[in-house]
Order: structure tokens, then C-alpha cells, then sequence
């Protein structure tokens, strides 16, 4: 496909990275002549330099025959005005915005038929926010994504010590019974890599396990795996930036939650008090030791670090870890800060670029890939697909398919009954299935689908 990328600020790079690794022809449009310069040395993408919201640019990069237009500045009103154009010069590209300002997208009018005709707008920091309050449901987990119409869900959570999984290989347990009917283990991620394993490899303390599990049955994970299901009640936020607010606003309606906003900035605080009547907003230096202790640090379930700035926010969380916060949720916008924050133990980076780049991947691909998930730093994938009749999917048990190493078949909806499949499963046609994919192997299993499957 031929991809049209406007902005190539860290959203629009890793999403540029990303497709041109798939073998898409990708061009992007950048103002910066520096920045420019680096694209071409460091992506196999063409970069055409100029501004995005320009006609002229935009027929000299390819408008006209591209397949997609992607418009992901940091000025909403340069990604409209490009898909506005983008209209107007050619009818063929689909139109993916980055759309930051709620007030615009509250209004779709704006983006309907007969005006942007925007084919998917995105909020990185809405997506952000639904990703932290989707991790509070589930104790303990440090990723979680839904496929098969939300029966199926992919959940990360990292052993712990003493964990009666941990010493035994994967097989060993399937046969002694531990994890028999109530467990499948698709990835694991292990300093900082991510591999789909087979029945020799032995998960150890401290690894993130990918479990794949039905989701209204996921409280049977917690005692195979050895956690500990604390249902959230004391959460505290760090930082009255947009997601922070945000994040509280949607909390405070759990009755059951008691939410606590700090922040240094007083007047930000008198008007956050008046707004959210159910969260108490702090106007404190989340710093400052003695407050943290003073608000029942060492008694909250879930403290996440949003702020402006990621130094602070990782800082901040190394406190409130080591003050006894039970977990630490951190927001970075620097993408080589996920793997860092990660690497410290009993913390869960969120980046909302990264997420969005997902988000963005799962629309394009879509026809081919119903969902979409990454994990463990996009080192492995979860994906949805659809069996279509005359694949070589179906009609053949699962361990007779001709299947690259690294793939994992991890769930199957058969007429709306989710199972977890083992070797003799036969898949039919119309039935939804769930690959796990480790990156390496992604473009053969995406090969044997479009062969199969005639796309």
C-alpha cells in the first residue's frame, strides 16, 4: 500500500518505522529540513519537505495515488486543512487525523461525509487514559487488550516470588496439571524481549506472562499464577495535566474509588475542586515526602504519575514505590523511556504515542486484521483475523497447520463461543482466531493469510 504520512514529530515517525518495516510504500511530508535529513538516514521511507496543509506539497508527495493519508502533527488544524485538501485532490486515500482538541471531535459533523470526510480520528491522550482505567480492572496487570468481541482477553502480569509456575517448562505443567483447562501462556517478556515460546521454555520471577484467558473468567489466573486479587479502592494521580483530569473525572464515578489529584499549581487546583466533587484535589509538590506519607501513601492501590514532564513522573513513581505504593503507573512521552521505566521492577510505563501508533496500524490493516494489540515494546503482536472459506486455516487440525515458528494460535470463537484451542482444535470457516505473533514471524504468517485467503 502506498502511505502517506504528514508529520514526522514521534508519532508520526513510529508510525512510519512501523508500516515501512510491513514493505508499505511510505512517504512523509515534514516542514523541518533537520528533521528531514534524519528521516531519510534512518527509515526506508521518502520524505518530501514542506508543509502538510500545502496543495502544491501535498500533489508533489503522491496525494493523488496514495491509499492512505495520515495526518499526525501537533496542530490539529494542520492535520483538518490537510485532510480537507486531501479531499479535494483525490478520491482514493483514506484520511487518519490526529485530533487532540475534545471539543472538535464532540462535533462530528466536522469530520462527516460532506465536510473533513475523516476516515478515523484519533486522541492519544484519550486512548491513554482508557488503557489505565482497562489495567485498574484487572489487579496486578501490566497489559491487557480484548479481541473475539471482548470474550477474549490478552492480560500481562508479572510472577512473582514464590509463584508455583515458576521451575517446571511450559509442557511439565500442562502435564503435572497446574495449568491444565485454565491457563495459556502466549508471550513472555524478559529483559526487555519478548518471545512466543513453546514447551521447553520455563517462565522465571520476575518475567511479565501473557496470559490468554476468557474474560469474565480471569480471577481463575490469580491463584495458578500465584498473585494476589486486591480489587482497587485508594488511587492517587500526580499531575492536573489533560489525562490526569481526565483520568480522575471517569474514577470518581466508581463509587467504590476514593481518588486523590495532586499537583503544585493552586490556581489549576481551586478551579480542578470546584469541577470534580468527588476527587480530593491536593495542592502539594508530589515530591514532598512528608505529604506523600500525611495522604496514606503506603495504603494506596494505584498511584499514576501523569505530568508534563517524564523526568518528574519517573521520579515521582520511584518515590511512591518506594514509599509503599502497591503499583505505579507512569506516563512518558519519550518512547526510549517505556523500556527504562519497565526495567526498574513494579512499574508499568504507558506511552500514549506508542498506543496510538497501534491504533493507527489496527485501522490501516484492517479487511486483513480485525484487532490489533503490540506488547513487550513491539516486540510481539496479537491479532484477530477472521477464517474465510477456502483457507488452509480451516478443516485441518491446529497441529497439522504449516505454521511459522513464533506463532501461537491462542483463542477461537466458533458461532459466538470462545474456547482455548489445543492441538486437535479444527477451525472453520467464519470462525474468528487469535494469533500470537513474535515480530520476526509476522510477515510469513501475513503471507499464508493473503495466499489463503485471497486478499
Amino acid at each position: 500500500m502506498k502511505i502517506l504520512i504528514i508529520g514526522a514529530g514521534q508519532l508520526g515517525y513510529h508510525t512510519a518505522e512501523k508500516l515501512a518495516r510491513e514493505h508499505n510504500d511510505v512517504t512523509i511530508i515534514e516542514k523541518d529540513e533537520t528533521r528531514s535529513r534524519y528521516l531519510l538516514e534512518h527509515l526506508d521511507v521518502q520524505v518530501v519537505t514542506g508543509s502538510g496543509s500545502s496543495p502544491d506539497v501535498l500533489k508533489a508527495a503522491g496525494v493523488e495515488d496514495a491509499d492512505f493519508l495520515v495526518a499526525v502533527t501537533d496542530s490539529d488544524e494542520v492535520n483538518m486543512v490537510a485532510c480537507l485538501i486531501a479531499a479535494a485532490q483525490a478520491k482514493t486515500p483514506r484520511k487518519i487525523a490526529r485530533i487532540r482538541n475534545s471539543e472538535l471531535l464532540n462535533h462530528s459533523r466536522v469530520f462527516g461525509h460532506d465536510f473533513l470526510n475523516v476516515d478515523y480520528s484519533i486522541n492519544p491522550e484519550d486512548e491513554v487514559v482508557a488503557e489505565i482505567e482497562k489495567l485498574l480492572k484487572i489487579p496486578g496487570s501490566t497489559d491487557i487488550a480484548n479481541f473475539c468481541r471482548s470474550q477474549v482477553s490478552v492480560v500481562g502480569f508479572r510472577i512473582p516470588e514464590g509463584s508455583p509456575v515458576v521451575g517446571p517448562s511450559l509442557s511439565e505443567l500442562w502435564q503435572n496439571g497446574t495449568t491444565k483447562s485454565k491457563l495459556l501462556l502466549a508471550a513472555i517478556e524478559r529483559d526487555q524481549k519478548t518471545i512466543v515460546p513453546d514447551g521447553t521454555d520455563r517462565l522465571r520471577e520476575g518475567d511479565i506472562a501473557f496470559v490468554v484467558h476468557p474474560s469474565e473468567q480471569l480471577a481463575d489466573i490469580y491463584s495458578v499464577l500465584g498473585l494476589q486479587e486486591r480489587p482497587v479502592k485508594l488511587v492517587m494521580i500526580s499531575g492536573a495535566t489533560r489525562i490526569g483530569v481526565e483520568l480522575a473525572r471517569r474514577l470518581q464515578a466508581d463509587k467504590n474509588l476514593t481518588v486523590k489529584l495532586v499537583d503544585p499549581d493552586r490556581a489549576k487546583c481551586t478551579v480542578l475542586a470546584e469541577q470534580l466533587d468527588r476527587t480530593l484535589v491536593l495542592c502539594a509538590d508530589p515530591h514532598n515526602e512528608d505529604i506523600l506519607k500525611e495522604e496514606n501513601i503506603d495504603s494506596c492501590d494505584a498511584f499514576i504519575a501523569c505530568g508534563d514532564e517524564d523526568d518528574t513522573n519517573v521520579l515521582v513513581s520511584l518515590l511512591a514505590r518506594g514509599l509503599g505504593a502497591r503499583r505505579v503507573i507512569t506516563m512518558v512521552n519519550q518512547v526510549r523511556y517505556v523500556s527504562l521505566v519497565q526495567a526498574v521492577g513494579e512499574h508499568v510505563a504507558l506511552c500514549p504515542k506508542l498506543i496510538a501508533v497501534s491504533q493507527i496500524v489496527q485501522f490501516i490493516r484492517r479487511g486483513k486484521v480485525v484487532s490489533l494489540a503490540t506488547f513487550g515494546d513491539e516486540e510481539a503482536e496479537a491479532m484477530e483475523v477472521i477464517a474465510l472459506d477456502g483457507s488452509k486455516l480451516i478443516n485441518t487440525p491446529l497441529n497439522q497447520l504449516d505454521l511459522p515458528k513464533g506463532v501461537i494460535v491462542g483463542a477461537v470463537m466458533s458461532r459466538d463461543q470462545m474456547f482455548i484451542p489445543n492441538g486437535t482444535t479444527i477451525i472453520n470457516a467464519g470462525d474468528r482466531i487469535v494469533f500470537f505473533v513474535q515480530s520476526a514471524a509476522r510477515t510469513k504468517l501475513e503471507k499464508l493469510l493473503v495466499k489463503t485467503e485471497r486478499l
